[in-house]
């Protein structure tokens, strides 16, 4: 599927479990581990170890956690072990990588209140994803995780009642998106 900017603009996101035949669909993809060793409660992505997937309506496009290093892990190695995160379109599935050194840096965040409502803004860098700059779609794909990522975050704001909102600014090979 070509995703259009008609698509985005209709486009309902949901946070919760996915359709029994989605998930099928998804644990069949070969989805490999990114590490060189175990530092991850799970060595296999597999769609019932996901508490909350944000996607579509239609579960056309679905976005997720997918691996995750042990806290522990982040403590004691030298080494970094990036979050991954899943998106997969259709039939096809990206795995996605933000620079946690940009996720934690002030400098890359602000606030602002509007109507008692406190806007936090990101801006996270998305290190170079060949499959998924290949797509003729790439910006709209850009636009639509400027979207799912903040969605889960704000809808957990939301239910806790918190005046809190996320946006966020994506940066891919130095463009500002």
């Amino acid at each position: 599927m070509i995703v259009t900017q008609q698509y985005l603009d209709n486009m309902e996101l949901k946070l919760g479990k996915l359709s029994l035949e989605r998930c099928k669909e998804i644990d069949s993809m070969p989805i490999e581990y990114p590490y060189d060793e175990i530092v991850s409660f799970h060595t296999k992505f597999l769609t019932k170890d996901v508490l909350n997937f944000t996607f579509t309506s239609d579960e056309r496009i679905v976005f997720a956690e997918a691996f995750s290093p042990m806290p522990i892990v982040i403590r004691e190695s030298e080494k970094a072990y990036p979050n991954v995160y899943l998106l997969v379109i259709d039939d096809e599935f990206y795995e996605l990588i933000f620079d946690i050194d940009s996720v934690w840096r002030k400098s890359d965040r602000y606030y602002e209140t509007i109507d008692e409502l406190k806007y936090e803004h990101s801006r996270y860098i998305l290190k170079k994803n060949k499959k998924l700059e290949n797509r003729p779609d790439f910006d709209v794909i850009i636009k639509i995780l400027k979207e799912i990522y903040p969605f889960r975050m704000n809808v957990r704001h939301q239910k806790n009642k918190r005046n809190n909102r996320e946006t966020l600014d994506i940066i891919y090979e130095g463009v500002l998106y």
